[in-house]
């Protein structure tokens, strides 16, 4: 079934305005947050009308974003109720995910796999050291492989460290590619999540006759390259390549990445795979931006292809502008010891605050602190961070880079960044944390991400993508 949406002349006004008083009734359980409420409603005023009079947005809000998303709501429904099961529901479905050592993989990959089982009929997730069952979604079959790797640095010395690694990357292939065996007559597609170490496995799933998936940022290669040099980014490039030709699409959070030169020659491949944000619901826009502190801030992994370096490097720079500014940087990585160098003994090292790693369920304590975000990445995605801040109601000034424009339109929903330089940094940072349109921003953000980046949003993606994919002939 095919949804259209209504036009103007076939508006049912009374479902509209159920629509908006749902909406209202259910802000207000937020209770003792008068200002998230009064956030939430002028953020969907925003999104709606553009800025209309009352007067318009009574006329005009049959055809809201609000009002279309409960009309599709209901036509999904209807849809449900009207066709067999058959017709819904995607091929059985394996994401493999590489045993990485950072949680965060696994933790982008119970998106996906909460993604696939509200449209899938059997989903498997397959990799290492996985934490209990409470992070998946229960109709999810887990299977793991007893296989973690490690951090490169934990280990002494290096080279021991890196040879370990491998050899354990070897291990880890060969084990997916046996497990994908184990499920030939369970499964048919195959979805390789985040990183480029699926070869052996890719190999054994096209011999099978299955169709691969793989999810790639488009940034591997550049990220190797910065924070490993250029032997290991070539390298990083070419497997890349190998998995992008064997399989029948490439998911990514964005189309736009597919300007990034490993992906330039898969275009045709690429299939917008952005999942949603699990927070929208949860983060609170609260206090009011202008009633913040000039409190700037820096949240990632302290690596090259993030901009932390440039980042600190502007932290001068901004003072010299504006002395009541204040920094807080959270977040770690290779480059611990070379912001430690930074900053230890300056002169403003008394205005920034440096937190390390912090648990994932206190950052929306620290962007509802924060009067800005800034994302200097050289390349990227679709950074969850920023969705994270605009979900704080927390304005972005950020790198027009990757996927970041999806989020990021320039005094409209956020701030972009000419380059990344230091000197850029400082002189953008000071003009827009004096900028008089900061709480119009980020309630425009807010609405976008509400409106975009929802589990339904996420869940008519992959609809869409892996209902082409039963349309290709798979062996049996």
């Amino acid at each position: 079934m095919v949804l259209r949406e209504p036009s103007l002349d076939k508006v049912d006004t009374k479902i509209s305005k159920s629509c908006i008083n749902n909406c209202q009734r259910n802000m207000k359980e937020k209770k003792g947050n008068t200002y998230m409420l009064e956030f939430e409603l002028k953020a969907i005023r925003l999104s709606e009308t553009g800025g209309k009079s009352d007067a318009q947005i009574e006329r005009d809000r049959g055809t809201s974003p609000a009002y279309i998303s409960c009309w599709k709501q209901k036509s999904a429904e209807d849809e449900e109720s009207t066709f067999p099961d058959h017709r819904r529901r995607s091929p059985k479905t394996a994401i493999l995910v590489f045993p990485l050592a950072a949680p965060s993989v696994l933790s982008l990959a119970s998106k996906l796999a909460t993604t696939l089982s509200s449209i899938a009929t059997h989903t498997v997730l397959v990799s290492g050291g996985i934490p209990g069952n409470s992070l998946w979604p229960n109709n999810i079959q887990i299977h793991d492989i007893g296989l973690r790797l490690h951090y490169l640095r934990q280990k002494k010395p290096v080279w021991f460290s890196a040879m370990l690694w491998i050899g354990k990357a070897l291990i880890a292939q060969a084990r997916l590619a046996k497990e994908i065996f184990r499920l030939r007559n369970q499964v048919d597609v195959i979805i390789c999540f985040i990183g480029i170490h699926y070869q052996l496995p890719i190999l054994v799933a096209k011999l099978l006759g299955k169709n691969v998936m793989c999810t790639s940022l488009g940034l591997q290669s550049l990220k190797a390259k910065l924070n490993y040099g250029g032997v290991v980014g070539t390298l990083t490039d070419l497997l890349s390549r190998f998995n992008f030709t064997l399989s029948q699409a490439i998911l990514v959070d964005s189309l736009r990445l597919g300007t990034h030169d490993t992906l330039v020659p898969f275009r045709s491949k690429l299939r917008n795979g952005a999942l949603f944000f699990e927070g929208i619901d949860h983060f609170q826009a609260w206090p009011a931006v202008d009633e913040r502190e000039n409190l700037v801030g820096f949240i990632g992994r302290l690596t090259a292809e993030k901009g932390i370096m440039e980042f600190v490097r502007a932290i001068p720079l901004a003072l010299e502008k504006q002395s009541n500014l204040r920094f807080l940087i959270i977040g770690a990585g290779i480059l611990d010891e070379a912001l430690e160098m930074a900053i230890h003994g300056q002169p403003w090292s008394s205005q920034v605050t440096w937190l390390g790693w912090v648990e994932h369920e206190r950052i929306p304590e620290y962007l509802n602190r924060l009067k800005l975000v800034v994302v200097p990445t050289h390349e990227d995605g679709l950074p969850n961070r920023i969705l994270e801040a605009m979900g704080c109601g927390t304005p972005v000034l950020a790198t027009g880079v990757g996927g970041i424009p999806d989020l990021v339109t320039d005094g409209e929903t956020g701030f972009l960044l000419r380059d990344n330089s230091p000197e850029t940094l400082a002189e953008s940072i000071v003009r827009v944390v004096n900028n008089p349109r900061l709480e119009i921003v980020a309630q425009r953000a807010w609405a976008l991400v509400k409106r975009n980046y929802s589990q339904d949003a996420a869940s008519q993606r992959y609809q869409a993508i892996m209902s082409a994919m039963v349309g290709r002939h798979t062996k049996r």
